[in-house]
């Protein structure tokens, strides 16, 4: 149980706070949005930007939580997916290409920022930001970070955990730390989380039946959070147990 007013958040594998100096290849949409903001874009009253913490105040937040180690974008690690057996048979040839393609993508990118390491715009981190709780004492805050992160053009997933993680209180959760588990099927980097998390999904859907009202009773107990459940699945209108 979470101490009143204090922010949690969750670091795992499937439900990240992750630093951007130092990504793997599935996190390459943070390590482009990283420097793709302004702290000063046209026409912006820079006293609007009082209400975060300074370039530095932030980097010393930040790092002070083990989330970043530096202000440049420079240890981008290349995510090599697995080319497809027999290569040109069964189907797999176009695949393989597509593969193959993203391979030296990722090598390239890899190089790029080795070579030429990019400045951080502002110290930001990166997170799934699908699930957010925040404690109402400290609602005004996180709106006024996010409202000037807004002006900025920060990219969402960046905004809301940075501002999450710059908010005075906020302890970082790993996953090893507490008995539940996480679940997230976005990417299948991993074929055997992605089948086991896919699978306990479509268990959950088939137990509720088409019906919301049940899902806090079929929801696995051993899980943090499943990772998409649609809503679409569900009914369009409340069976009897929801009215």
């Amino acid at each position: 149980m979470s101490k009143p007013g204090r922010v949690h958040v969750s670091h795992s594998s499937g439900s990240s706070t992750t630093s951007v100096s130092s990504l793997r290849g599935e996190y390459s949409r943070p390590l482009d949005e990283a420097d793709n903001f302004s702290c000063t874009p046209p026409g912006l009253d820079q006293s609007a930007n009082r209400w975060v913490p300074s370039y530095d105040e932030a980097f010393d937040i930040l790092r002070s939580k083990g989330l970043i180690d530096s202000r440049r974008l420079r240890k981008y690690k290349p995510f090599y997916p697995l080319f497809l057996r027999p290569l040109l048979g069964g189907g797999h040839a176009y695949k393989n290409y597509k593969i193959f393609k993203a391979r030296v993508y990722h090598f390239l990118k890899m190089l790029r920022y080795r070579i030429k390491p990019t400045t951080f715009a502002y110290p930001c981190v990166f997170g799934y930001s699908d699930l957010v709780l925040i404690p109402k004492e400290k609602l005004d805050l996180f709106c006024r970070y996010l409202e000037t992160f807004a002006t900025w053009g920060m990219f969402v997933e960046m905004a809301i955990p940075t501002a999450m993680m710059l908010m005075p209180d906020t302890e970082v959760c790993h996953a090893y730390k507490h008995p539940y588990k996480t679940g997230n099927v976005w990417y299948p980097f991993n074929p055997k989380h992605y089948r086991l998390i896919s699978t306990t999904i479509d268990e959950l859907l088939r137990a509720c039946d088409g019906d919301i009202a049940r899902l806090p009773e079929e929801f696995p107990r051993e899980y943090l959070y499943l990772h998409p459940v649609k809503l679409s699945r569900f009914n369009a209108k409340p069976t009897d147990s929801a009215r």
